[in-house]
């Protein structure tokens, strides 16, 4: 099958580009012929709250790209959708996770026309993180283009179904991103290397540090294991959009300078193993969001991990010994579900290769279904 891809891949950061880099990747692995369309800029910089959108370190899953889409251009929207027609694929499938694309992608779907093939929308998320009164407006002028979706969770289901009800949906989890995986290295090699002290556990909280992520929670979890006497060390390793001030005054008034490294800067593709390779546990003490690309990249190294009731990331059965579940925005539930999975050991990375080839396999198997 001939399939389009149109999304940011690499060398763009964040979740998405590697989604859409992988699946294109695994794609071709599969015996199709599959190419991403992707941004000649993503965003405008006076829009883009962090410091760069590039990733500008090694690439990874070499896959043929084009580099055509820009959102406040029309002429680049009608280049992209005949260059996709010149490809003539069976299937076009549209990363969706921000109502700010919305146009582009209305002018792209409606330059490529219903009949020039089945064309679908990969949702991430219906509404961006922190909804504005016209995305709901936004969403229905680019999602209502077609009536194929593939969705990653049951209430990202449940709010397309309400935005855009009988549309034909496929679900699948979202896979498990090893495309890093092999860059792991012995945990007391990376913990000299990040300036990490070897004596006691790490929690990591990995990725760009918005409001909905809990930082805050993480850090009084981490104050009342040391008042408990079971000291741990905090990683933050990833760039603030927002609220480092306010994250520096809490480590200061719980006094927790010596436990809290924050590593604030998109961490580039040649670190990424030597972070979770030194972390005992990845924290996503999340207050809002339903799925985690970071929580995906945990499995990949067999890390251990806890995680809000807002995620919805259903794991292998090998990988729940690891896992524990707590409320959002509950400290004290945190503290107790990373003392109880300091008893119990990892699962390894054998395990996670394992569960990672299925992971991507179901999902081939999803973008296939959308084509029949």
């Amino acid at each position: 099958m001939r399939i389009a891809l149109v999304g940011p891949v690499y060398p763009y950061r964040g979740g998405i580009a590697q989604y859409t880099t992988s699946l294109t990747h695994h794609l071709i692995q599969a015996g199709h012929q599959a190419e991403a369309f992707s941004f000649s800029r993503q965003y405008p910089a006076f829009l883009y709250p962090g410091k760069s959108d590039r990733d500008l370190g090694q690439p990874y899953q070499p896959i043929p790209a084009h580099y055509l889409l820009d959102p406040l251009y029309p002429w680049t929207w009608l280049k992209t959708a005949q260059a996709i027609r010149t490809f003539a694929p069976d299937l076009l499938v549209v990363q969706w996770w921000v109502t700010f694309w919305a146009p582009a992608y209305r002018g792209l779907l409606a330059a490529m026309g219903r009949r020039s093939c089945n064309m679908a929308f990969s949702i991430h998320n219906v509404m961006p993180h922190e909804a504005r009164p016209w995305d709901k407006l936004l969403a229905r002028l680019a999602l209502g283009q077609t009536d194929r979706f593939l969705v990653h969770s049951a209430s990202q289901k449940e709010r397309l179904l309400s935005l855009l009800p009988g549309r034909r949906t496929v679900s699948c989890p979202l896979p498990v991103h090893d495309m890093l995986a092999s860059a792991a290295v012995p945990q007391a090699e990376a913990r000299t290397r990040l300036g990490l002290r070897p004596d006691l556990p790490v929690i990591l909280s990995f990725g760009l540090v918005r409001p909905y992520k809990g930082l805050e929670h993480l850090l009084a979890a981490a104050a009342a294991l040391r008042d408990q006497g079971q000291p741990v060390q905090v990683m933050v390793a990833g760039e603030f959009w927002s609220g480092k001030a306010a994250c520096q005054r809490q480590i200061s008034e719980l006094g927790l300078q010596d436990l809290v490294h924050l590593d604030d800067r998109y961490i580039p593709n040649e670190e990424v193993g030597v972070v979770f390779s030194a972390a005992d546990i990845c924290a996503a003490a999340y207050t809002g969001g339903t799925q985690s690309g970071v929580v995906k990249m945990a499995m990949s190294y067999g890390t251990r991990l806890v995680i809000s009731e807002t995620i919805e990331e259903p794991l292998a059965p090998e990988m729940t010994a690891g896992l524990r579940v707590v409320p959002p925005a509950n400290p004290a539930a945190l503290a107790e579900a990373i003392q109880s999975l300091l008893q119990v050991p990892a699962p390894g990375p054998e395990v996670a290769a394992r569960v990672a080839r299925a992971s991507w396999d179901e999902l081939v198997k999803a973008v296939e279904a959308l084509a029949a």
